[in-house]
């Protein structure tokens, strides 16, 4: 099967809430699912805009890679032109008369090396938490040994103070 590859990025209002922004990117997704194939699903979160849209400063922004016939596009830019909780969006062709199968398999490779990425984030972010957790506990064990010993070296000078007195 072949058809054109699209890539579809989308600005959703910053004060709506995350359920509402998913269904909001589902619906675009169903559309494309009905003549097309959605290839990669990609949130970059809520980031600055680079001047105020609609008198906001920020955006939630979401990358959807798809193919699908050219036809699709302008019922996708017809029905984000007509939700108000799309600020922006860009539509791009990637490349012409691609093979669907092919590029399928490449999503899933890239999906997978992404989710290989964010395991191995979330990993690095848990030891570095956990050292900064013992740090800390080094830290309390370390003033309290101190104080101990401070503790002793004045029970000791005022013994010996009064042995002289």
């Amino acid at each position: 099967m072949r058809s054109h590859e699209y890539e579809l990025t989308v600005i959703v209002r910053p004060d709506l809430e995350d359920s509402d922004t998913n269904a909001v990117i589902e619906k675009l997704e169903a559309v494309i699912e009905t003549e097309g194939t959605m290839l990669l699903r990609d949130d970059w979160g809520k980031r600055k805009l680079a001047y105020a849209i609609n008198k906001h400063l920020k955006g939630h922004y979401m990358l959807l890679s798809f193919a699908a016939p050219a036809s699709l596009v302008i019922e996708i830019e017809r029905r984000i032109r007509l939700s108000d909780k799309i600020i922006r969006f860009l539509h791009v062709k990637i490349a012409d008369d691609v093979n669907v199968d092919e590029r399928v398999e490449a999503a899933e490779v890239i999906k997978k090396q992404r989710d290989e990425e964010a395991a191995a984030r979330a990993a690095a972010d848990a030891a570095a938490t956990a050292a900064s957790e013992a740090a800390e506990v080094y830290k309390a064990e370390t003033a309290a040994a101190a104080a101990a010993t401070a503790a002793a070296a004045a029970v000791v000078a005022s013994a010996s103070a009064e042995a002289q007195a």
